[in-house]
């Protein structure tokens, strides 16, 4: 199964073009990307990215996969997002009741 942060390297990778770029704008070294990136392929069976020395460039595969996980870290984000909103107290539907007479002169 990939993590997340597998799928954050690969997207970093696309971006950039280069591992040793998205291993700065992700925060590790890159061996440590690079790494992670050959175990991501491992897990997946399939080659994500050629690397060479004028940087790395994704695959077929491998861009179809960057949609996927791009995909994927936006769905984890809002999930992150609802979470935060649900702990403040305000989340959710709200109801509220106002007879028809009144209610065009006080919800706008």
């Amino acid at each position: 199964m990939p993590t997340l942060r597998q799928l954050t390297y690969l997207v970093a990778i696309a971006e950039t073009g280069h591992m040793g770029r998205a291993a700065e704008r992700v925060g590790v070294t890159q061996p440590t990307l690079s790494a992670q990136i050959a175990e991501l392929e491992r897990k997946l069976g399939v080659k994500l990215a050629e690397r060479g020395r004028s940087g790395a460039m994704l695959t077929d595969i491998g861009r179809d996969t960057v949609k996927r996980a791009r995909d994927i870290l936006s769905a984890v984000e809002d999930l992150k997002d609802h979470a935060a909103g649900a702990q403040t107290g305000l989340a959710g539907t709200m109801r509220l009741g106002v007879l028809p007479t009144i209610g065009p002169y006080l919800l706008p």
